[in-house]
This record gives structure tokens, C-alpha cells and sequence, in this order.
């Protein structure tokens, strides 16, 4: 009889044992699964701002090429260049008269040798520049769409490609949560009366893509549309908020358009660089050197002036384009304000406010479901919870801080010296005092990432990353249904009532 006794209470303590492994086992696999699918919906919100960002920079560049082939085809900067070479044909004889100074005895025959020459590279270039505007331009300005102020926005590419993206982008990352969690148990399906659902949350306890997509100021990326023919710029409905979207995205499109515009002038691998540098380039077969001692076969052409009178078209050409032709449309998109007002780089770091920001308009918390686990010998152990199980995981869309470079890439100081053997980097170097305190403090020893305001929509290093789960919206949305389309038939176990500090204290996530 003791026998009996002592290989039932054996088997129950094995069963129990049995018991507490799945468990764990399970919670381990669900906790993976909401990892998983939570990061992967994360990261594809993150590619949709970077798409935001790359394409709001693309919209600015279309700008700049726009009014670069716009003066290729207009000539407006040829027109001038006869007159100041034929200045030039008159102050040569006067380099002749200088006897006794062989150096200006030489320079006039030089320039009037060089006159004609430098009129023929300006008129290849411009020939070249004409051919290209012709095939170029229809491209460029059909993307731009139809101009003015009741321009149809159907006709504006970029913007309706960037709605797209804001559209598309939450319901994504949505079935993209889903389908990895799913999968990551794919494994444990036949065991269970449904297989596993996972929903990504917003800590406006709605999930993404579901609901307010439309609403600009609710919808789930952050981001706004100022153009004034936009379906934002409706439902913003004009006055101080719509106008301060459009004086930022006015002022950032004109700075990055006149960036690229530059880009596209002073680059000495586009056409204009003979026109730019001091002697010339040379071609080897694979790529242009520049050859400042003898010109390299391919002549300076620096007296006419041409490249400034280009730059001088050509930003009249943006100007027109940007203030008469798309003055308040073709607008890039922008991040969302606070609630104050507020753009989240142009508050105090750490601040409460900025927080909140962040918990509200960047935080995401995505939740896996799936039913409990037969007990074994149910007819002694019972799962008092009544639902399914559940994990969940936090993270946050950021803007990553400016990270320091390697050593042997810092700017050399006074009486520094660098040496690279053995995968180790020496430094023998002699800084100012600038330097000692706090070193590295300096912005130069910093990647070329934006510095001020970098939480924007011109920023392209957009990402995710898992944060522990301390959103204040976290018991609510553990307690609110899920949608039956992502998660059909949930259940959800009796947490009426749970407190964040409940929460706390029975989960260490």
C-alpha cells in the first residue's frame, strides 16, 4: 500500500514537473515570437520614414536638375560670354606694351590664343547641355505634375507616391507582424485549436493601420502632408497649424534644392568642371583626373566667367520654380508636432514633454496570442487564467545619436601621429585644451549625421529598437480585444482592472 501511495504521489509530482517545463518552454517560444514580430513590423515603419526622408530629398533634387536642364535649354548664361571674351581680346595687346616683364610679355598672345578656345568649349557645352535638356526635361516636368496653386495633385508623383508610403506602410508592418510571429511557432501549430496571432499596437491602444489612417494628426506615421492642394491640408483646415507645416517644408525644400543644385554645378565629374577648377583633366580609360598643371588635354575655361553666370540662371530658374510655379504644392512631407506645438528636435533632451512625445507618437507595443497549453492530468491541474496566453514587446522608432568615429579617422591635431599594425591603432598626438577636456568632444570627431533637429523628415537613418515595456498604455492594451481580422476568435483572460504597478509585479519584461 505504501508503494501505492508513494508511485502516485510520483506520478503527480511528474505531472506537475511536465507541467512547469511546457510552461516555460511555451512562454519561452511566445516571448521569442513577440520579439520577432514586434521588431520586424518595427523595422518596417522605420524603412517607411527613411522612404519619407529618401524621397522628401529626391522631390528637392527633382527641383535642382529640373532648373539646371531648364537653363540648358534656355542658354541664358551663352548669351553673355561673347562680350566678356571679347573684353578680354582687347586687354591682351595691353600685356605687350609691358617691356622688361616677359611673364606679361607672354600672357597676351596666351589669352588671345585662349579666346577662341574657351568660346568653343562654352558652346559645346552649351550644344550638349540643349540635347540633353531635350530628352531630360518632358521626364522631369511631367514628375513635378501640372504647376499652380489649383494644380491637379494626381499629377504630382512624389507626394502621391509619399501618401502611398503613408498609407501602406502601417497595414505592412501589421500583417508583417503577424505573419512572423506566426511562423515563429509554426512548429507547435497542430497542437493548438488556432494557430498564433500577433497584433502591433500603438500606445494610442489602436492597432496600426486599423483605424485614423486618414486623420493626419491620429494616423500612425508621423508624418504630414503641407502641400496646400494635400487631402491634409484639408482636414487641417488652414490657419497657424497648416501654415507653420508649409514655412518649414518651404524653407527645408528650398535648402536642399539649393544643395543639389550646387552639388550638380561644382562637381568637378559633371560637365561643368573645366568651368570650376584651374587647368584641366585628363582620361585614362576608366576615370578623369584632375590635371592642374597642363590641362590634360581638355582646356580651362575660367575667363569667361561661365560657371558664375550659370549659377546665377540656374538659381533663377529654382527660384521660378519654387515660388511662382509650386509655391505652396510639391511640398516635402513633415514630422508631426507635439501637442504643443513642437517639433521633437527642438525640445529640451530628457524632458517630460519629449518623452510623452515619444511614448505617444513613436512607441509601438506588439502582443502574440495563442491558446493555452493542455494540461497534463487535467484532471488535477487546471490553468486558472480562462484565455489565451499572451507576450508582448516595446520598441521605439528613433533617430540614432551622432556616433564617434574610429581614432584613425579623427582630424589630426598639432604634432599628431597615427599608426595602424596588428588590428591596433596608436596615437602619439598633442592636442589643445579643447581636445583634453572631454575628449572626444569636438563635432568633428562625430559622423556626418545631422547634428540639430535630426527627428525630421529629411534624416534617412531612421530605426528600430526593442525598449523595455514601461508605456503607461501597456495594461490597456493588454485588456483590449484584438481586431478578429488579424486574430480571429481571441481570447482574452481576465485582467479587468489590472494597474500598470499589477503588471509590474507579476511580469519582468
Amino acid at each position: 500500500m505504501m508503494t501505492l501511495v508513494i508511485l502516485f504521489i510520483f506520478t503527480i509530482l511528474l505531472g506537475m514537473i511536465m507541467n512547469v517545463g511546457r510552461e516555460v518552454d511555451d512562454k519561452i517560444r511566445l516571448q521569442n515570437a513577440a520579439d520577432a514580430g514586434t521588431y520586424s513590423a518595427g523595422v518596417v515603419l522605420a524603412r517607411g520614414m527613411n522612404a519619407l526622408a529618401f524621397t522628401n530629398h529626391l522631390e528637392a533634387e527633382l527641383f535642382a536638375m529640373t532648373a539646371y536642364f531648364r537653363e540648358g535649354r534656355d542658354r541664358n548664361a551663352e548669351k553673355f560670354v561673347p562680350e566678356i571674351l571679347a573684353a578680354w581680346s582687347k586687354i591682351a595687346p595691353m600685356f605687350n606694351r609691358a617691356t622688361g616683364i616677359p611673364e606679361f610679355q607672354a600672357l597676351g598672345p596666351a589669352i588671345s590664343a585662349k579666346v577662341p578656345l574657351e568660346q568653343e568649349v562654352v558652346l559645346r557645352f552649351s550644344e550638349l547641355t540643349a540635347k540633353k535638356s531635350q530628352i531630360m526635361l518632358p521626364a522631369l516636368e511631367s514628375i513635378l505634375g501640372q504647376p499652380g496653386q489649383n494644380g491637379d495633385p494626381q499629377s504630382h508623383l512624389i507626394p502621391v507616391f509619399q501618401r502611398a508610403v503613408v498609407q501602406a506602410t502601417p497595414i505592412a508592418a501589421q500583417l508583417t507582424m503577424n505573419e512572423i510571429a506566426s511562423r515563429h511557432c509554426a512548429a507547435q501549430r497542430g497542437a493548438r485549436s488556432r494557430p498564433l496571432g500577433g497584433v502591433l499596437w500603438r500606445t494610442r491602444v489602436m492597432a496600426a493601420g486599423e483605424q485614423y489612417e486618414d486623420d493626419p494628426l491620429q494616423r500612425t506615421i508621423p508624418a504630414i502632408d503641407p502641400a496646400s492642394n494635400s487631402p491634409d491640408a484639408r482636414r487641417l483646415g488652414g490657419g497657424s497649424s497648416l501654415n507653420a507645416y508649409q514655412t518649414l517644408a518651404i524653407g527645408g525644400r528650398r535648402e536642399l534644392a539649393q544643395h543639389y543644385l550646387e552639388s550638380w554645378i561644382s562637381d568637378p565629374m559633371y560637365d561643368l568642371g573645366p568651368f570650376e577648377r584651374e587647368g584641366g583633366y585628363s582620361f585614362d580609360g576608366s576615370q578623369y583626373t584632375l590635371d592642374p598643371m597642363n590641362g590634360g588635354g581638355r582646356i580651362s575655361a575660367k575667363m569667361s566667367q561661365f560657371i558664375g553666370l550659370w549659377r546665377i540662371f540656374t538659381c533663377g530658374q529654382l527660384n521660378e520654380l519654387l515660388n511662382f510655379e509650386y509655391p505652396t504644392t510639391n511640398l516635402p512631407h513633415m514630422v508631426r508636432f507635439s501637442s504643443g506645438g513642437q517639433l521633437p528636435g527642438q525640445m529640451t533632451p530628457g524632458s517630460q514633454d519629449l518623452q510623452q512625445l515619444i511614448e505617444t507618437d513613436y512607441s509601438f507595443v506588439g502582443v502574440v496570442y495563442w491558446p493555452q497549453l493542455a494540461q497534463t492530468f487535467p484532471k488535477y491541474f487546471k490553468n486558472r487564467i480562462g484565455g489565451d496566453s499572451m507576450a508582448f514587446t516595446q520598441i521605439n522608432i528613433v533617430v540614432p545619436a551622432r556616433r564617434y568615429r574610429y581614432p584613425w579617422k579623427l582630424p589630426r591635431a598639432s604634432g599628431s601621429s597615427y599608426s595602424f599594425s596588428g588590428g591596433r591603432v596608436t596615437m602619439n598626438a598633442i592636442y589643445d585644451v579643447d581636445h583634453v577636456d572631454g575628449w572626444p568632444a569636438r563635432g568633428d570627431f562625430l559622423h556626418d549625421t545631422p547634428s540639430s533637429e535630426p527627428w525630421d523628415l529629411f534624416n534617412q537613418n531612421w530605426l528600430v529598437q526593442v525598449t523595455p515595456a514601461t508605456n503607461n498604455q501597456l495594461p490597456a492594451i493588454l485588456q483590449t480585444q484584438p481586431p478578429s481580422s488579424l486574430v480571429p476568435g481571441a481570447s482574452l483572460p481576465n485582467l479587468q482592472g489590472l494597474t500598470q504597478r499589477d503588471l509590474f509585479l507579476i511580469n519582468s519584461h
